[in-house]
């Protein structure tokens, strides 16, 4: 077993964008409140750099909560004959074929459903 390292860490993982959203809400209108004082280039170059970053977290939380683990693995043997027929007989290319194979079979590999279509026809 290989050694954990200190970024492999599922709490961070987890909740790491949503601390750091709360971070960026808490300094923000300090910042904001600064660049309207004094508008130097600075100043404003932290206010980009402080909208940057709240736009990178709330895409990061949105693609997290939105992203899908990926599923377990199929093995190619289990998948059943009739259904690499099914697939081969509804497409008029192999490429559609493989396509309607790995949907049916969501943790089927591309080059695996291309043996199973290639094998049947």
């Amino acid at each position: 077993m290989g050694t954990r390292r200190w970024f492999d860490n599922t709490f961070a993982d987890t909740w790491g964008p949503v601390l750091m959203l709360a971070l960026l809400a808490v300094i923000g209108p300090g910042v904001i409140d600064s660049a309207l004082d004094e508008r130097s280039p600075w100043q404003i170059f932290l206010v980009l750099a402080w909208a940057l970053l709240v736009v990178v977290q709330v895409t990061e939380l949105i693609r997290r909560r939105t992203h899908h683990p990926s599923t377990q693995l199929v093995d190619p043997a289990t998948i059943p004959v009739d259904d690499v027929a099914f697939a081969i007989s509804e497409a008029q290319s192999r490429v559609k074929a493989v396509k309607l194979l790995r949907e049916r079979h969501p943790g089927l590999g591309l080059k695996e459903a291309a043996d199973l279509v290639d094998a049947r026809r």
